[in-house]
């Protein structure tokens, strides 16, 4: 088996606001490096949160408030990049576009997408450092998927690509694996394995975007590799019924002239050439 520089996503950790009252830590989601070697500027995802309330410095930990801010229904995934820390904002519900605002959305064609957003006060550090990996081999993992010999929780994927002359890698726990059933498919069938982990960070337009990776890997390789991303568009069409009269369609182009809103759909599609390794941690 290869061995591979990877990060330590096992044992790491981030933590966040390290100069303020409140600091607090998460597990790292996934790991994105740029460069030459595709193992330098990373740039750190932590787990996803709902906003809450919390001490900061008051002189008792009593309090009458409610300790999630209902106020502030969305969910926010913070990242690291160069000591510096950022919210990737969330928001389910459908969002009337003068909210958009505080979450800092983008609009690229006719819909939205968030990007990272940060202050240059928001400092945070990564203990994530690079250690030694051995590549586990497509048949071997197969064949302990299908004898129910694998913990996925030790289980990680390495995804590299190129794009406009730079090298990049995602490394990200191996959370959702699909694969063929030898004790339900013919044996004459291609085996495969098709893993799809996030979150995940897909570097764009000089910013980051949050999703999902899903790659289609055989023997020889990763046949097909895709990236999809939430994105905000308008609410009202997504309501309209297939077999919708044009009385309908009218009304509904009235409720959206009146109240614009949109609401977040996972369908940003991306294709993503590139080659997934999988690898073990302890």
């Amino acid at each position: 088996m290869a061995a591979i520089q990877v990060p330590d996503l096992a044992n790491g950790s981030l933590y966040f606001a390290t100069e303020a009252r409140n600091s607090w830590t998460t597990e790292i989601q996934s790991v994105v490096y740029s460069g030459e070697t595709a193992l330098e500027n990373p740039v750190f995802l932590g787990h996803e949160c709902r906003r809450e309330e919390t001490p900061d410095g008051a002189p008792t930990l009593e309090t009458s408030q409610s300790l999630l801010k209902v106020d502030s229904p969305g969910e926010f995934n913070p990242m690291i990049k160069d000591g510096k820390f950022f919210e990737i904002p969330s928001i389910d519900i459908v969002v009337p576009e003068e909210i958009f605002a505080p979450i800092g959305p983008k609009k690229i064609g006719s819909s939205y997408f968030t990007f990272p957003l940060g202050k240059d006060d928001w400092l945070a550090e990564a203990d994530c450092p690079l250690i030694e990996a051995e590549v586990i081999p497509f048949n071997d993992l197969f064949t302990a998927l299908n004898n129910k010999a694998v913990t996925l929780r030790k289980l990680f994927i390495r995804f590299r690509w190129t794009a406009e002359g730079t090298a990049f890698a995602v490394f990200a726990p191996c959370r959702y694996l699909n694969f063929r059933n030898n004790h339900c498919q013919d044996a004459n069938s291609p085996p495969y394995l098709q893993p799809i982990t996030g979150s995940v960070l897909l570097p764009f337009k000089n910013s980051y975007l949050m999703g999902y990776l899903v790659a289609r890997c055989s023997e020889e390789g990763c046949i097909k590799s895709e990236f999809v991303t939430p994105k905000y568009v308008s609410a009202a069409p997504q309501m309209l019924p297939h077999n919708a009269d044009e009385n309908l369609k009218a009304l509904c182009r009235k409720v959206d002239e009146l109240m614009p809103a949109y609401s977040r759909i996972y369908n940003a599609v991306m294709p993503l050439d590139g080659s997934l390794d999988f690898f073990g941690l302890p």
